[in-house]
């Protein structure tokens, strides 16, 4: 049974959903790839292509709860200075 008549049929969940690498083994002890890989991921594209466009691309690693407002406020430098949430494949290529 769904909560609405039509699409997403139930409430968007804000919890974000997250790769984790063990980075005290190779190859994901390199930074390098590891900036690579998060490099290359469209955010956008796979919340189109798993949640049907029914999600949001969060660039912390909590939920956007109300209770997490203060956390991510201060946060804003870095994700500003970093841009987590940026899909960048042309900036893997060397120059």
């Amino acid at each position: 049974m769904a909560w609405y008549k039509g699409p997403p049929y139930a409430w968007i969940d804000p919890c974000p959903r997250y790769l984790a690498l063990n980075m005290r083994i190779g190859p994901f002890d390199n930074i390098q790839l590891r900036r690579a890989i998060f490099l290359a991921i469209d955010r956008q594209k796979a919340i189109n292509v798993v949640y049907e466009g029914h999600s949001f691309v969060n660039d912390l690693m909590v939920p956007l709860y109300a209770y997490h407002k203060d956390f991510k406020d201060a946060c804003l430098g870095i994700v500003d200075k970093y841009d987590p949430t940026r899909c960048d494949p042309e900036g893997l290529l060397p120059d």
